[in-house]
């Protein structure tokens, strides 16, 4: 009887793990670089940005065979949409406009894997401004880390042989057009993708407290009746 019990309840507290596990979480990334060219007298810049596997398909996009474009909210309203910010020395981004438009494409086809995260910045003028930042793989030197064109769990610059990118281009707000390029050298996980291992929601430590609590009265209940 003991065992029986025990077994049930390992079963299903693998179901909810199991459960729990496939629903999507955002991933967030550090990442740091040198730029081309220096920009107000710095070399350098960094900056952080967020997506979540579960990013809806942009609407209305017919995309290239082995592309995928996302954008807006995620399945679960509670998460972070999608986000880029970065500094190029101490200039950040928030002074290059407002931001209208973020969007996340993934490539996986015969010739690469890719990664990108579009900002768009505009004005009341109509001048515009256009975040990028990108990750490459040559599929034909040798297989690149996505075997789909879903959003990916984790990111390893070491994946993309032909490495990643800032690059920052268009007109600003006093109509000077601007064209930073920057090569990105460190990404370091912040949350997802290898980083710190998620706490369980209320709602899953709550299902672990009533089954614990059901399993501890069902085998008080069996004790109960062996001893009768």
């Amino acid at each position: 009887m003991f065992t029986n019990a025990l077994r049930h309840f390992v079963m299903i507290v693998c179901l909810v793990c199991c459960v729990s596990s496939a629903n999507a979480a955002p991933v967030s990334y550090a990442f740091s670089g040198t730029l081309d060219q220096p920009y107000n007298g710095s070399s350098q810049f960094s900056g952080t940005f967020t997506y979540d596997t579960d990013l809806p398909l942009y609407p209305g996009i017919t995309p290239f065979p082995g592309w995928s474009y996302y954008s807006g909210v995620p399945a679960d309203p509670t998460e972070p949409v999608l986000s880029l910010t970065f500094k190029l020395g101490n200039t950040a981004s928030s002074s290059f406009g407002n931001i209208v438009q973020d969007e996340l494409v993934v490539a996986h086809t015969q010739s690469n894997d890719a990664f990108y995260i579009n900002e768009t910045f505009s004005y009341t003028g109509g001048q515009n401004l256009t975040a990028n930042i990108g990750m490459v793989n040559n599929n034909l030197v040798y297989r690149g880390p996505f075997n789909s064109t879903a959003p990916p769990s984790s990111l390893s610059l070491t994946s993309f042989s032909m490495g990643a990118q800032l690059i920052l281009q268009g007109t600003t707000a006093g109509g000077q057009y601007e064209s930073v390029v920057g090569t990105i050298t460190s990404l370091t996980p912040l949350t997802g993708g290898g980083g710190p291992p998620s706490v369980p929601e209320p709602a899953s430590v709550l299902v672990f407290l009533v089954m614990g609590a059901g399993f501890a009265v069902h085998l008080r209940t069996s004790a109960s009746r062996r001893n009768t």
